[in-house]
């Protein structure tokens, strides 16, 4: 499988506040693996989804 480095699997909860669409950035980052590659997922996540942060 591919190296996922310091990305985490996406989360098991489903109770997780806006799990879904994190679900979907974590997705992304097979997709865009070498935009995710130079942030932490945190700050892609942040990129992607600011609304999360309120």
């Amino acid at each position: 499988m591919a190296q996922s480095g310091t990305h985490p699997e996406p989360p098991q909860d489903p109770e997780l506040p806006g799990f879904d669409q994190y679900c979907a950035v974590w997705t992304l980052d097979s997709f865009s693996r070498q935009r995710f590659e130079a942030l932490t997922f945190t700050e892609a996540l942040e990129l992607r989804l600011p609304r999360l942060q309120q």
